[in-house]
């Protein structure tokens, strides 16, 4: 079916008839109005423009930790051309989780609650029992954490003494200033070294 303006034009002076019975609305509040719109517009593709940029910083870390790999097993197999230390892997692992972390607070996801979701149907699609129970994964809100952590050897006993601080709140940005801050650490990160 095609869009006709005529008749869009038509219903949009019947609705406005009745939204704005004395006629009182000038051409400067349908300028802004307009603009409010155009605004709320390019808020929704700044998210979109936003989540694919992570996306792609995802991709872009990925290629790298594969790269690196692919460098590391050249070397365990004797075969000749380019070596990186074992280090160069875990920081490309690094940034595919940080990564990973932003683009699912972009979307709204609990990343430690789909990897335990995630872990758990792979274990039952295999007929494994290991699974993560519900309140395993670490979380600050733990008061023992600590003590879990160190008995894990995840923590230096020196570090045992005091729960973790918790990250001042964020302070409200607007989605502008986000997305710069997050392009320049795209920027940052992905340039070659």
């Amino acid at each position: 079916m095609a869009f006709c303006f005529d008749t869009m034009r038509y219903y949009n002076k019947q609705r406005q008839k009745e939204w704005d019975p004395q006629s009182q609305i000038t051409q400067e509040f349908r300028a802004i109005e307009m603009g409010g719109e155009a605004g709320g517009l390019v808020e929704e593709l700044l998210i979109i423009v936003q989540s694919m940029l992570r996306t792609m910083a995802l991709a872009a870390n990925t290629g790298r930790a594969l790269n690196v790999s692919k460098k590391l097993a050249r070397e365990r197999m004797g075969l000749v051309g380019s070596r990186v230390p074992k280090e160069n892997l875990a920081d490309e692992l690094a940034d595919l989780v940080l990564t990973a972390d932003l683009l699912a607070e972009d979307a709204g996801i609990d990343l430690g609650a789909a990897v335990r979701k995630k872990f758990n149907e792979v274990s039952d699609k295999r007929g494994l029992k290991t699974r993560i129970p519900e309140n395993e994964l670490l979380s600050d809100t733990w008061p023992d954490q600590p003590a879990r952590l160190q008995a894990r050897n995840l923590l230096h006993p020196s570090q045992a003494r005091q729960a973790p601080a918790r990250p001042a709140p964020k302070q409200p940005r607007s989605r502008w200033q986000a997305a710069l801050k997050f392009m320049g650490r795209v920027l940052t990160a992905n340039r070659p070294t």
